[in-house]
């Protein structure tokens, strides 16, 4: 039974193909009329996928090597880009939508390469190849193409300004949490100093107050010579005159409320920086953009400081140190971090001439 099946199948199969050989027989005049006209379409698709116009830039962004690994993670991310592309009102943007879909490690890795101070080319010509170990990098060099050069250049530009704002926008959360930290250690420590001091400052008043008894009870003493009063034992200030300790004592207790002052201060200040980055913490929860976040955090430096008086010293010293960390983040990302070659505008497609193919193409027809 099954073997009547297979033959069954099998002659169903050749008749099948019989009857489509002589249906291309019997067309094929026509066909080689289409022959010429498919071929040449198949001819412009593959030079439409293989021949397009290419752009490069140079942006230039002095790094420490360890800065970069820390980040490059960031470069690769789709949401990160997404948030990027949000922030800036591009998510509809055709180049955005271009990188998003096809950014990862790979892709990046294709079109992003990281520029070292020195190749291996260059180590011949250095004598002591350690002394040339350099840890930074000088930024990257970045290459795109697409169907015009106003396309290719526009993922070059948009690709380099991603980069630039990650990299802003990871410094950026990373200083404003250590610091977050580091302020909540440092309360924890000044708060110890104060209450040390404290204890030590009591300890001078009460030893004051019971040197004042003595030399209240023994006035004579004050008159002798000091020299009478020392001793070789290693605690012998306390054979000094009572009116020479009680000179020690309140000398040591001027210092030490100087301490105090100066510790007072310190709170105050880091009371104040706490307070600005416990709120600038905040701002890592927000999905926005780098260059936006600075802005908010400078922002946030204008809305905590202008409820205080800046005539105090000590508050404007905090006023300015928080300022400073945003001009340098800004010059550091957006003043110094620029392409400074490119992105280059194509005036020709990469990849063989499109009349060249059309003539290969015809020319091996003919020969066929």
């Amino acid at each position: 039974m099954q073997g009547s099946e297979i033959t069954k199948n099998r002659q169903d199969f050749v008749g099948t193909f019989r009857a489509a050989c002589l249906w291309l027989r019997e067309r094929r005049i026509h066909l080689l009329f289409c022959v010429p006209f498919v071929a040449s379409f198949l001819f412009l698709f593959v030079f439409s996928l293989n021949s397009n116009y290419q752009s490069e830039g140079f942006l230039k962004a002095f790094r420490k090597l360890t800065e970069y690994n820390a980040q490059k993670s960031s470069f690769a991310d789709g949401n990160s880009l997404s948030r990027f592309l949000a922030s800036n009102n591009l998510s509809d943007n055709p180049t955005g939508i271009y990188l998003v879909r096809a950014l990862q490690d790979s892709f990046l890795q294709k079109h992003v390469r990281v520029v070292l101070p020195y190749s291996k080319a260059d180590l011949k010509y250095i004598g002591d190849i350690k002394s040339a170990v350099n840890p930074d990098i000088l930024g990257f060099s970045i290459s795109f193409t697409g169907s015009s050069p106003a396309e290719a250049a526009a993922r070059v530009r948009m690709m380099g300004d991603f980069l630039k704002d990650t990299m802003l926008r990871q410094e950026l959360l990373e200083i404003v949490h250590a610091k977050a930290a580091e302020f909540k250690v440092k309360k924890q420590e000044i708060d110890n100093q104060l209450i040390l001091k404290k204890l030590q400052l009591d300890e001078v008043i009460g030893r004051l107050n019971a040197l004042q008894g003595i030399a209240d009870k023994y006035p004579a003493a004050s008159r002798l010579g000091y020299r009478q009063f020392l001793s070789s034992d290693s605690d012998g200030s306390k054979f000094l005159s009572p009116v020479i300790q009680l000179v020690g004592a309140e000398s040591e207790i001027v210092g030490l409320r100087a301490e105090l002052v100066s510790l007072e201060r310190e709170a105050a200040q880091n009371k104040l920086r706490g307070e600005f980055f416990s709120r600038a913490e905040v701002l890592g929860r927000l999905p926005k953009a780098g260059k936006t976040l600075l802005a908010e955090y400078s922002l946030l430096q204008k809305e905590v400081f202008d409820n205080v008086s800046l005539e105090d010293d000590s508050i404007r010293q905090v006023s300015n140190d928080v300022g400073v960390i945003a001009e340098q983040l800004q010059t550091k990302h957006l003043l110094n971090t620029r392409f400074v070659s490119g992105p280059t505008v194509a005036d020709h497609r990469s990849g063989p001439n499109l009349f060249v193919l059309l003539f290969v193409s015809f020319f091996f027809l003919g020969r066929r």
